[in-house]
């Protein structure tokens, strides 16, 4: 099961906020990139991570700075991980039925998006 980085939402986030104000939909900035939508979509979900030579493309099609996308992302991070943590203390509380729900809750949604995106490529 691969492990979502904080940091990566955190910058996906950011990255998706300046696109939609901008205008732009994930399928011109994935052409931008060279990348597929979904490939971009996983992107700005923090599921993968921007490489330093995409953040650096799409710094220099915005016209910003590399320094603002990285800016107040431990700040971003902390509060990313309180909000898991409340999910975390919320399912601790669950009894062991339902909290076997959740989990294959969870597993159940994460293989219907890896199929999705598979048959998507």
């Amino acid at each position: 099961m691969k492990k979502v980085d904080n940091k990566n939402i955190v910058i996906g986030n950011k990255l998706k906020q300046l696109r939609i104000s901008k205008g732009y939909t994930q399928l011109k900035i994935a052409e931008i990139l060279g990348v597929s939508p979904q490939h971009y979509g996983t992107l700005e979900r923090g599921v993968n991570a921007f490489s330093l030579e995409n953040i650096l493309i799409l710094c220099d099609f915005y016209n910003i700075t590399i320094g603002s996308i990285f800016s107040g992302i431990k700040q971003e991070e902390r509060k990313g991980k309180k909000e898991s943590e409340k999910i975390e203390d919320q399912i601790d509380e669950l009894n062991e039925e339902h909290k076997d729900v959740i989990i294959h809750l969870i597993k159940y949604y994460r293989q219907l998006e890896k199929n999705q995106i598979n048959s998507k490529d």
